[in-house]
């Protein structure tokens, strides 16, 4: 089973990407934060920590 506790800083930093591109649709957030790091792979198989990483990416990314 994998740890609940995974959870909420996750959402904490979906929330901050979307905040910082609020007329990006899920489907575009979604898009945009993993197609290009992980290009032929299906967003179903990747890991939670692995999702999380390209999360934090575009937030450093977007400080810049």
């Amino acid at each position: 089973m994998h740890d609940p506790n995974r959870i909420e800083p996750f959402i904490a930093a979906l929330y901050r990407l979307w905040y910082r591109h609020p007329d990006w649709r899920f489907g575009q957030l979604l898009y945009n934060t993993y197609y290009a790091a992980h290009r032929g792979q299906d967003l179903f198989y990747l890991e939670d920590d692995v999702s999380l990483k390209e999360i934090e990416r575009w937030l450093e990314k977007d400080a810049e």
